[in-house]
């Protein structure tokens, strides 16, 4: 008998003895799965501690000649299990799969659970197939309405939002474990001091936006829980429902589920868990961006003369003290308003960029139309088409996001496209900020490509469109973004527009406080143009400014550093002293030149309380040393606190010496703590040696 047969046997023996056994048990590094026949519901344990309790998989499905019905197991006469080995982009494990069947509609409910021999946690997702076509906008492979309490109730324990995206000045927020939530695409639900938590959350996002809801109640128990693919709202930039996907087969995005002693790196394991299905574009060998953006100060008055006066500067002054990244290189940006320059200009600009040693950027917008005309043609498709032609219609109006949104599967978009990346690199361009992007991923009535059913299919093929055309040797900047997908970015702005001010710095610190792990997605998280003087900042907010680019991976400033433009551009006198004055730290610099992301110590702590505020204390190690950033968001006064060296996960014993390196002061370690004193809007950073 051969092998495959062997096989094939044991797994309808082992079906069998299950079912009549009442239950399908799932056993895998610490994981026990049950499937129980009679209440046709699934119950998820972790290390005896009960995950969900009578779970189920549920969609909805639109069946011809019968119309849209809700189903879950109990919609079904027959289930059969059965389970292979896989060996995919996770590793070896098993694929196990429960198919629902038996209606007289023909249509299958199938379950598939993967467990890995080394992740420390399982993928999921729900499929229905059908002999006949079958269309579905909703599909949870993990529905429970029975109570569980992970953790002892606690002011402590906390529920993650995730935005969809970074517009309109969202936050991520960090609830208590009360009340209602949906977080897009993933969530964690884990106790503050503890750490202990559960990271759920999409990891494909070619077809679906996911998210997870959540009821809970008491501060600690999970009343309610779906994880789901077919969100659509407000926070996802739509106004319809979304799109529906057909078939005779049609599967949700698959979802990851883990129990972590740290929520933080459970947060690590999504963001690489999702890289296992697709590797991230990592493409650019140059160095994290160290540099200039136009936008911040100068906005519409940018003009060659500021530009080249900022790359001169950057040359002249602040890169002989070493302010580069750790291969030499500065990126020169120049943001939208590059028009007010002529051709000619544009090419001399990349020239004096070029012989001052530096990376010439660019920006465009190219899922938008910021005219007002859509009679008017579209560039680079030599008259055929108007913009009228390849909007983006919802509930058939032309949609506007910012600028009209404009369909990512029309052939007019696309020739746009290469006409527009012809010209960037025909200019030298070799960076290029790509802004508003969402745009393209808004739900429409219809795209030009009928293949196309939902916004996150046309943006993946408008965007892979625009990746070939960029080609590998580009560096792709991701401003007004989605999340996901992430593999069409080097970088992404991990906030909407900041400036200078600490309440900037604060913002910009709440998308690092929860999305620390995105630099699992990205070579880089951008926390947008470092702001020095526009609104008459202090030192000290320039200070935590900065704080903010070194602990996060990236530092372009932002200032008019050109002492010939009008005073309505920002001050730039005090921007160049500042800069000469901030900027000349060997510690501070070498310090960003790691090029990585800051972690919150805690994640619970923020700002006045709030569950949408900054974390104050952040942490990184590298090596022999630890560092931790404090910031002081308030005016009124010093701030005056302490962090264990336990919050640090360090021994104390195996403390060298500290230094703070703004001030350069040694400081000591006291009682297994380090106490820090921040003046009102401001920030410290202290290195930490250790054994």
């Amino acid at each position: 008998m051969k092998t495959g047969t062997i096989l094939f046997l044991s797994i309808l023996i082992l079906s069998a003895f299950s079912l009549r056994a009442g239950a399908v048990t799932i056993k895998n590094r610490g994981w026990r799965i049950t499937y129980d026949e009679q209440a046709k519901s699934f119950d998820y344990d972790y290390k005896g501690l009960r995950i969900f309790a009578n779970a189920r998989p549920e969609a909805t499905c639109d069946i011809p000649g019968i119309g849209t019905k809700t189903l879950t197991p109990a919609s079904f006469a027959t289930m059969q299990y059965t389970r292979n080995k896989v060996d995919d982009n996770f590793g070896k494990g098993t694929c196990h799969t429960f198919r629902f069947s038996g209606t007289s509609a023909s249509v299958a409910l199938v379950q598939k659970i993967y467990t890995y021999d080394k992740r420390p946690y399982i993928l999921t997702e729900v499929e229905l197939t059908g002999d006949a076509g079958i269309s579905s906008n909703y599909l949870a492979p993990v529905v429970t309405e029975t109570s569980v309490a992970w953790f002892p109730r606690s002011e402590q324990n906390r529920m993650l939002f995730v935005p969809w995206d970074n517009d309109g000045f969202i936050r991520y927020e960090c609830h208590k474990l009360t009340g209602e939530l949906t977080s897009y695409e993933v969530t964690s639900l884990y106790h503050g001091d503890s750490r202990k938590g559960v990271v759920l959350g999409s990891v494909e996002h070619d077809t679906w936006k996911s998210a997870v809801r959540v009821k809970s109640a008491d501060n600690g128990t999970v009343e309610q829980l779906c994880c789901y693919s077919g969100a659509s709202s407000d926070i996802t930039r739509d106004k319809l429902p979304h799109g529906k996907v057909k078939g005779n087969s049609v599967k949700s995005a698959k979802m990851m589920l883990g129990v972590f002693d740290d929520w933080r790196e459970g947060m690590n394991a999504y963001g690489e868990a999702n890289t296992c299905v697709l590797p991230i574009r990592s493409t650019w060998t140059q160095g994290a961006p160290v540099g200039w953006n136009s936008w911040a100060v100068l906005a519409n008055h940018l003009n060659y003369k500021a530009a080249a006066d900022a790359s001169d500067f950057f040359r002249n002054t602040l890169y002989p003290k070493g302010f580069h990244n750790r291969q030499g290189k500065v990126v020169l940006d120049l943001d939208s308003f590059w028009d007010n320059m002529s051709e000619d200009q544009l090419r001399q600009y990349v020239r004096k960029c070029e012989e001052n040693g530096q990376i010439p950027g660019i920006y465009w917008c190219p899922f938008s139309y910021w005219g007002d005309n859509g009679d008017s043609y579209v560039e680079g498709t030599q008259n055929k088409y108007k913009y009228k032609d390849c909007f983006l219609y919802v509930n058939g109006k032309p949609h506007k996001q910012g600028g009209y949104c404009v369909d990512p599967t029309h052939p007019a978009i696309k020739e746009r496209m290469a006409y527009q990346f012809k010209k960037f690199k025909e200019w030298g361009f070799k960076y290029v900020k790509l802004d508003f992007v969402t745009n393209g991923a808004v739900q429409g009535d219809s795209y030009y490509d009928k293949n196309v059913t939902t916004g996150t299919q046309a943006y993946n093929q408008g965007f892979s469109y625009l990746l070939g055309l960029a080609g590998d040797d580009m560096f792709l900047s991701l401003s007004i973004a989605p999340l996901f997908p992430y593999q069409y970015g080097n970088s992404r702005r991990i906030s909407c527009d900041a400036w200078g001010t600490i309440g900037h710095s604060e913002y910009v610190m709440n998308a690092l406080s929860y999305g620390w792990w995105t630099d699992k997605l990205f070579q880089y998280n951008d926390p947008d143009h470092i702001v020095l003087q526009k609104d008459g900042e202090t030192e000290g907010e320039n200070r935590a400014r900065i704080t903010t680019g070194v602990v996060t991976g990236m530092i372009l400033l932002g200032d008019n550093f050109s002492t010939d433009e009008p005073s309505k551009t920002g001050n730039p006198k005090l921007s160049i002293e500042r800069a000469v004055q901030l900027l000349d730290n060997k510690d501070i610099l070498a310090l960003a030149s790691l090029e990585r992301s800051f972690m919150p110590v805690y994640g619970y702590k923020s700002f006045r309380g709030t569950h949408y505020g900054a974390e104050s204390v952040f942490m990184l190690r590298d090596g022999h040393h630890l560092y931790v950033a404090c910031f002081n968001y308030g005016a009124e006064g010093d701030l005056s606190d302490s962090v264990s060296m336990e919050a640090l996960d360090i021994d104390p014993r195996k403390v060298v010496s500290v230094k703070e390196l703004w001030t350069g002061r040694s400081v000591a370690v006291e009682n297994g703590e380090l106490h820090y004193d921040i003046p009102g809007k401001d920030a410290r950073i202290y290195r930490i040696t250790l054994e």
